[in-house]
């Protein structure tokens, strides 16, 4: 999941995150990201709610080591699926003037371009990973952010998937060529849950 699970309903009015969680964990989510609706109640309704997930979060670009949320977020992961290998990264929006400054009290933003390109590099090279894919919460607008999903992708030599939200767009077999010329997978699927979205990659052996 690509961010913003809360927000939007009656439902996140009512219960402020605790249905969305645990409706996500009931549904075995693998990972998730945060998005900025995250952290519309702040830092200790957000660390409360962290506990009662049964999924890792995903940021790589978010230092939560100053937070209340820290050791409930990850920066990477690599998990093993039969024979391949697969890193798993996050990106955050920039939350300078689209989330109240005392709602991620603690937080340190990182150049996502950056952090992008250092991250999935080690996952490619140092954990040996067959596939990155990347959870991305900048959105894929261009005229919205200065840094959107098209942005990594072609900036970027070591991710194959980008998983996308934050710009509500339905993107569908979308591909971008990377720096390295090779073809990006950038998905994102609307929003409110309207549609599923799903990927099949096919892969051969070396």
């Amino acid at each position: 999941d690509a961010g913003d699970a809360f927000q939007g309903t009656v439902y996140y009015n009512l219960y402020e995150g605790v249905l969305e969680y645990k409706a996500l964990s009931l549904m075995g989510y693998n990972y998730v990201t945060l998005g900025n609706h995250e952290f519309d109640n702040g830092m200790d309704s957000l660390a409360m709610l962290m506990t009662l997930k049964n999924f890792p979060v995903v940021v790589s670009n978010y230092d939560v080591s100053a937070s209340r949320i820290k050791g409930y977020v990850e920066p990477w992961m690599v998990r093993k699926k039969g024979k391949l290998k697969i890193g798993i990264m996050g990106l955050g929006v920039d939350p300078t003037g689209l989330i109240m400054e005392k709602n991620y009290e603690g937080i340190v933003y990182r150049d996502p371009v950056k952090t992008a390109r250092e991250v999935s590099a080690f996952l490619r090279r140092k954990k040996k990973c067959d596939l990155v894919i990347c959870l991305s919460h900048l959105g894929s607008d261009s005229t919205e952010v200065k840094v959107n999903d098209f942005t990594i992708a072609r900036a970027i030599t070591d991710i194959d998937v980008i998983i996308g939200g934050h710009s509500h767009s339905l993107l569908e077999n979308v591909t971008t060529l990377n720096a390295a010329g090779r073809k990006v997978m950038i998905a994102q699927m609307g929003r409110s849950g309207l549609y599923l979205g799903r990927i099949d990659l096919e892969f051969t052996q070396k």
